[in-house]
């Protein structure tokens, strides 16, 4: 998406911008704050993610909501790594994400993860998800980071230096790295909270309460004023799809991945909005533009991805949500 800053009817040249990886916005206003560079009294323009697609098969809690002791990304965890006979790796299943321990029993050894080969060799090192390069002060991050592959066998998918770690410790305060799932020790495995899902029959928040919300599929109880009786599902003690704070009525229930990049550009870089790989670039996971300290007639675009969508059947709906809230405010 493409964010306009606050200003215009030539006001437009003392602009800045600026992005919140937790609360999932961006914003921009004028510098200084409040007052264009004709005199005009300019208020803040946001941007925020109210729901955005949900990621339940990466193993990380990619919208910070869980409560229980699960492990939280370090540097280390996006260092390289070696295997010798005797280690374990973690095979991930192609269809159901299903994890499985391996052990290397010997070198060389031909894995399949996902659906991909790879083959372990003594010596040979295995990566994922750090940051690649740093382009005019901004890092970017390496592909194996949004490339949808488990690349050093941890059971995580597409770890991200930059949205689970970097931007969040450098926040001010600074934010806990996100937790994730260790499937080597077991450690926050059975963490609800970590790949939670809409489409499953689990209310993993635990927010559905038999008091006000059992009232059957289609959500409507007798104090709805477009209530026609009873259905199914009302008043039968458990939750059921349809039914308020529960499964595809509660986004809470989806694993959001909020916002992941954020660039910011004067005119003279503007990307030609015809060329989607010019775009395309910009939206990369994990690129977080350094906020220019020079106000300028400038514009961002900023982004949500990326998110598996799995094929659906007969029985399953499969659907990835988002909504976006536009906002105005004096500060």
């Amino acid at each position: 998406m493409v964010g306009t800053l606050a200003g215009g009817d030539g006001d437009s040249g003392d602009d800045l911008g600026y992005f919140d990886v937790d609360e999932w916005i961006t914003y921009s206003y004028d510098s200084p704050p409040g007052t264009g560079n004709r005199g005009q009294k300019v208020g803040y323009v946001g941007y925020s993610f109210l729901e955005s697609p949900g990621n339940p098969f990466d193993g990380i809690d990619n919208d910070d909501d869980s409560q229980s002791p699960s492990p939280t990304f370090v540097q280390a965890d996006f260092d390289s790594v070696t295997y010798n006979v005797g280690d374990v790796v973690i095979l991930i299943d192609p269809v159901t994400y299903a994890r499985t321990l391996h052990t290397i029993s010997s070198l060389p050894d031909t894995i399949y993860s996902l659906g991909v080969p790879f083959v372990i060799t003594a010596g040979k090192y295995f990566r994922e998800g750090y940051i690649g390069s740093i382009v005019n002060g901004v890092s970017i991050p390496h592909p194996s980071a949004y490339d949808g592959i488990d690349n050093d066998f941890d059971g995580l998918i597409d770890e991200n230096q930059a949205i689970h770690y970097e931007t969040r410790i450098r926040k001010v305060p600074p934010l806990i790295p996100l937790k994730y799932k260790n499937f080597i020790t077991g450690t926050g495995v059975s963490d609800l909270l970590i790949d939670e899902r809409r489409d499953n029959d689990i209310d993993e928040d635990g927010d559905w309460n038999p008091l006000f919300d059992d009232v059957g599929i289609d959500g409507k109880g007798p104090d709805d004023n477009d209530y026609f009786g009873a259905d199914f599902g009302e008043g039968n003690g458990v939750p059921d799809q349809g039914e308020p704070n529960f499964g595809r009525t509660d986004p809470d229930e989806s694993d959001q991945i909020g916002l992941t990049s954020f660039n910011f550009f004067n005119l003279q870089a503007a990307p030609d909005l015809s060329v989607d790989s010019s775009l395309w670039g910009r939206m990369t996971p994990g690129r977080f533009d350094i906020i220019p300290p020079i106000p300028q007639d400038g514009d961002f675009i900023y982004a949500s991805g990326f998110f598996p969508l799995v094929p659906g059947n007969g029985n399953v709906d499969v659907k990835e949500r988002f909504s976006v809230a536009l906002l105005f405010g004096e500060d």
